[in-house]
């Protein structure tokens, strides 16, 4: 059985089982599960993906672990204006593939030193870890 929710015009789809967030693209999906917290992992753990594996979407944004888009990648669809923490990496890249500002924090409560870009950018962290992320 699988589960599937709406995030603007991309829709997250769960498959029990294993675990992992799979996007598909349609105009008539139902939304059959509520989430509490807005945003949704792409990847359920982060595993190796190149650049070309991050989807661009209007909410979308990736993560690698190491400098210019390589390393252990996480993906996310998000709404805009809540903190995210990376849970389960430490960054030191990231894509926004969102329509919207991406800015990355050092810290889990997206505090400490920060770094933006518009739409499209990619940001790379020689000298900190991303650690939460905010689209607005």
């Amino acid at each position: 059985m699988a589960e599937t929710r709406r995030v603007n015009d991309v829709a997250l789809q769960t498959k029990h089982g294993d675990g992992k967030m799979h996007l598909r693209r349609g105009s008539a999906l139902l939304l059959t599960f509520a989430l509490s917290v807005p945003v949704m992992t792409l990847t359920s753990t982060p595993t190796m993906a190149a650049a070309s594996d991050c989807p661009a979407g209007p909410n979308n944004t990736c993560y690698w672990s190491d400098p210019d888009l390589r390393g252990y990648f996480e993906g996310h669809t998000t709404v805009r204006n809540v903190c995210i923490n990376l849970n389960s990496m430490t960054a030191r890249s990231a894509w926004n593939r969102s329509k919207y500002r991406l800015t990355v924090y050092e810290h889990a409560s997206c505090t400490g030193r920060y770094q933006s870009t518009a739409s499209g950018g990619k940001i790379n962290r020689e000298t900190w870890r991303i650690g939460a992320f905010k689209l607005t």
